[in-house]
């Protein structure tokens, strides 16, 4: 009877004694971050001098949160090639307008211009294809946020300061970073 008693006293000791502390957790963070940074410098062949990595503190967020700040940073791409791709459109406005001024004192366009007008409209259809691309990922972001059944996932938020040199910049920074359950970085937008 008293071995019944102490079952489950046993086993709840043996789970406390597998959780983490804080300072492992981080410390794992800190590792993954570390193993992200590498990484980046080393697609981008750029030099990186790491100085300090240090998270100060983390919460558990869900699978919509994520999502969430994935439309935050997918909306900031969204605006900038929209903006980008109104900016090209003026431009666009602007060469025809000439262009009409010119032939109305019987001035013909030249090579020169007509191939300027060409690679100007063909930058605003990569535009127009990027925006379409970031659009796309703002509808499919927003249906599984709302079809979710399942948020019991969860991941790391991290809040860490970093000091290092990738490139030639120093950067000194708190930064926030999402981290999975094998403690590698999540990237917000491939």
């Amino acid at each position: 009877m008293k071995l019944l008693c102490l079952l489950p006293l046993a086993f709840l000791a043996a789970l406390v004694a597998c959780t983490p502390t804080k300072e492992e957790v981080c410390s794992k963070i800190d590792e993954a971050i570390r193993a992200n940074m590498e990484d980046i410098a080393e697609t981008y062949q750029l030099s990186l001098a790491i100085f300090d990595i240090k998270t100060v503190a983390f919460d558990t967020i869900n699978e919509n949160q994520l999502d969430r700040m994935r439309l935050a940073t997918n909306e900031v791409y969204t605006k900038v090639f929209w903006n980008k791709y109104q900016d090209q459109k003026e431009r666009i406005e602007e060469k025809l307008n000439e262009v009409e001024a010119d032939q109305k004192r019987g001035v013909q366009p030249t090579a020169a211009h007509k191939i300027e007008m060409e690679d100007a409209a063909k930058r605003m259809i990569i535009l127009y294809d990027s925006l379409k691309h970031y659009l796309t990922i703002d509808s499919t972001l927003q249906a599984r946020i709302k079809t979710r059944q399942d948020t019991s996932k969860t991941y790391l938020y991290s809040r860490t300061y970093n000091k290092y040199r990738l490139g030639g910049k120093l950067t000194m920074d708190t930064s926030r970073y999402v981290i999975d359950e094998k403690y590698n970085v999540v990237r917000l937008m491939n």
